[in-house]
């Protein structure tokens, strides 16, 4: 597993996707980087704008409490899953998008590119949203 620490800003997004494309280049799954940077993107700026509510500001960060966001990659046989943590421990919730609207799609897109998608709790400590790609 390969893990980074996410300052909590939408522009993350950006470092998330760079972090996500050199590993994918070094494992030799570069048919999957499209995929997953979207998915990426997705996955951060919905923790910035929704798993960062009712955190505190910019708390310090010790051993004992885990930074507020983490990106996360695992590889497995056959699959890779990505996952962002957030402090929030509330469900991700899909939302039907207004057709007017230029938000409320990410959580769809992410399950038009993912094989599944979906979130874990973290004990304490908010929760994990994630998906998983196929690898070819």
């Amino acid at each position: 597993m390969c893990t980074r620490v996410l300052r909590p800003a939408t522009e993350e997004a950006r470092t998330a996707r760079a972090f996500v494309r050199d590993l994918l280049k070094s494992w030799d799954l570069t048919d999957l980087i499209e995929d997953a940077e979207l998915i990426i993107t997705e996955l951060v700026v919905n923790a910035v704008q929704h798993g960062m509510r009712g955190a505190p500001r910019l708390a310090p960060v010790s051993p004992s409490t885990p930074p507020p966001l983490r990106l996360c990659l695992l590889r497995r046989a056959g699959e890779i899953m990505l996952a962002v943590t957030d402090p929030c421990a509330d469900a991700p919730a899909p939302q039907s998008p207004d057709v007017t609207w230029e938000c409320g799609r990410g959580l769809q897109i992410v399950g038009a590119l993912s094989y599944v998608w979906g979130w874990s709790p973290i004990e304490a400590h908010g929760k994990a949203v994630w998906a998983v790609l196929r690898t070819r």
